[in-house]
C-alpha cells in the first residue's frame, strides 16, 4: 500500500518481495552502529524480520516502518516509519537510507526520552 508519493520520493507499505533490499540495508555498517545489529543473515532472515516487524506493526498498530524509493524508477533507497515503543510508552521516528552521498540515520523518540542518531 502506498503511504506517500511526491515527484522524487515513494513511501510504500514493505511486501516480502523487498526483502533482498532489507538484507543489504540492515548489514550496511551504518545501519548496525546505528540502529543495531538486527542479525538478519540471509533471504529467509529478512522476511522473517519483515513478517514479524514492519508487517506485524502495521496489523498491530495501522502503522510501521515502510519502504522508501525513488519515484521515477522505483529503486529502494531506505526506510522511515512510526513505530510503537511499547515498553518506552512513546513512539518512535525512524529514518535510514542507503543513498551514499546522503547516508544519514536520524530516530527521534516522543515522549520523555529523546535521542538523536
Amino acid at each position: 500500500m502506498e503511504v506517500c508519493k511526491s515527484q522524487r520520493l515513494t513511501i510504500r507499505q514493505f511486501k516480502h518481495d523487498d526483502a533482498e533490499f532489507v538484507l543489504t540495508l540492515l548489514n550496511e555498517q551504518t545501519f548496525i552502529e546505528n540502529i543495531g545489529d538486527k542479525n538478519v543473515l540471509d533471504i529467509n532472515g529478512a522476511v522473517e524480520y519483515l513478517s514479524n516487524g514492519p508487517m506485524a506493526s502495521y496489523e498491530k498498530y495501522g502503522f510501521g516502518l515502510y519502504l522508501v524509493s525513488l519515484t521515477d524508477s522505483n529503486t529502494p533507497i531506505g526506510m522511515c516509519g512510526l513505530l510503537g515503543m511499547s515498553q518506552l510508552k512513546t513512539y518512535h521516528i525512524r529514518c535510514d537510507s542507503e543513498v551514499p552521498v546522503q547516508k544519514f540515520t536520524v530516530s527521534y523518540y516522543f515522549g520523555f526520552h529523546f535521542f538523536f542518531f
